[in-house]
């Protein structure tokens, strides 16, 4: 797998390069679960899984930890962008895989909010409503900077190609959507 700068992601477990499927998502600002920040929440499926969902139970039980993310392409498909997670210590790697037309709105607030909440699901049990509020899952920092400037200009093409638009019309797209946000980041 392929990183934004050149670089490559080395993962040596089979399972942990299967990539978690995101089956929900939600953005909240709460003080609880996010210190009053707006930040995404994102439901992905965790069935085969186990130690992703372990997590949660580390998290409650020590507190934070530590992650490093990278935004990757997969070989071969434009059309898809992994954020791709490493917890310390446990070494548990999570992808997270976003359709850049399904979740072109999504992957913007989470490269300009600076993170996400993740919250481990199954497809049959997933959290709606208030209950995503005590939900289990834990926030996890997603620095952007480097990769902010590259999905600025993929979001602009995403727009354009979904929705048959002029680039103009693809930047007015996205600012309307950025001023809905403004003054939570």
């Amino acid at each position: 797998m392929k990183g934004w700068h050149g670089g490559s992601i080395d993962i040596s477990d089979p399972l942990q390069l299967q990539p978690l499927r995101v089956l929900w998502d939600t953005l909240v600002a709460n003080h609880e679960i996010t210190g009053g920040k707006m930040m995404p929440i994102i439901q992905v499926d965790t069935t085969n899984r186990l130690d992703v969902k372990d997590l949660v139970r580390v998290h409650a039980m020590y507190g934070t930890g530590e992650v490093t993310s990278h935004w990757a392409s997969p070989h071969g498909r434009d059309d898809v962008i992994w954020l791709v997670l490493r917890f310390r210590p446990s070494g548990t790697v999570a992808i997270l895989e976003f359709d850049r037309h399904r979740h072109g709105g999504l992957l913007d607030l989470v490269v300009r909010f600076g993170g996400l909440r993740l919250i481990p699901a199954e497809p049959d049990a997933q959290y709606r409503g208030p209950d995503v509020f005590t939900a289990p899952g834990f926030n996890v920092e997603v620095p952007s900077d480097d990769f902010a400037p590259e999905w600025d200009r993929l979001w602009t093409e995403t727009i354009m190609k979904t929705n048959g638009v002029t680039r103009d019309q693809a930047e007015e797209v996205k600012r309307v959507c950025r001023d809905l946000t403004k003054g939570f980041e």
